[in-house]
């Protein structure tokens, strides 16, 4: 019922590139510019247009924009 958030701080392209595999498998360490926390939901606000991963999808578009944690559930049987 939580989204993990995590805020890059001033990072350039490069080092953007080279710090996302180890940030995406939650190898990073506090070296990196950026913030984390954990909320139900999130309202980005920017005069700029704003890129955003959401669950592995890529958001871009004019801010403000809400990401929220959906009430469906799915449920997963198994044997």
């Amino acid at each position: 019922g939580m989204l993990d958030i995590c805020v890059l701080n001033n990072m350039g392209k490069m080092k953007f590139l080279y710090s996302m595999p180890n940030i995406l498998k939650g190898r990073h360490n506090k070296s990196y510019p950026m913030t984390t926390f954990r909320a139900s939901n999130i309202t980005i606000e920017s005069p700029d247009p704003v890129k955003a991963v959401c669950d592995g999808e890529t958001v871009d578009g004019p801010a403000p924009f809400r990401i929220t944690v959906a009430e469906e559930k799915i449920i997963v049987k198994t044997k």
